[in-house]
């Protein structure tokens, strides 16, 4: 899946990457930082991979504006981690079935909310702090893309189906409180 990224795509990717790591080394160290790059780069690749699998293109996008506010953010108390989305591109996107829109958009949040309880299980069986912080992040991942607001996850979910959306939300929310105890 990484071998088909173009050059451009990397670029983006590894823009993104150093952005994210400006806004987050100070407050999150080089473990936290690690971590949510894997974790924001699964979720992207979970929808690049989800578009292709149902004939589109998926391609990780650099957005100007969310660059901009997430090094902005590195000096501000609260983070807000943008730097680029997928973008996806049908031929004919009026043939994109429902089922599809739903695999494309909720593929992120999946991905996150797989890796929240895999760790937190892992976490607390093996007991490595490690884990609980990574669950802690992809829990964190999928609670803030559901909330239903344009351009996040949450808002394409939410009016494609609620109830999918209520319950990846109720999870989200699930998960990160057992791993905020």
């Amino acid at each position: 899946m990484i071998r088909e990224l173009n050059r451009n795509e990397l670029f983006a990717i590894m823009i993104g990457i150093l952005a994210v790591s400006v806004a987050l080394i100070r407050d999150f160290g080089v473990i936290g930082v690690l971590f949510v790059i894997i974790s924001f780069l699964l979720h992207e690749l979970g929808h690049r991979q989800s578009a292709r699998m149902n004939g589109c293109i998926g391609r990780f996008i650099l957005d100007p504006f969310g660059l901009l506010l997430t090094l902005i953010s590195s000096v501000l108390p609260v983070k807000f981690l943008a730097p680029g989305y997928v973008g996806v591109f049908c031929v004919n996107p009026s043939s994109l079935t429902y089922r599809a829109q739903l695999e494309i958009n909720s593929a992120g949040i999946a991905i996150n909310l797989l890796l929240a309880s895999t760790s937190l299980v892992l976490a607390l069986v093996l007991r490595i702090n490690e884990l609980f912080i990574f669950s802690l992040i992809n829990s964190w991942l999928a609670f803030f893309n559901l909330i239903p607001v344009g351009p996040l996850d949450g808002a394409k979910i939410f009016s494609l189906n609620k109830k999918l959306w209520a319950s990846a939300f109720i999870a989200s929310l699930i998960m990160l409180v057992n791993t905020m105890l």
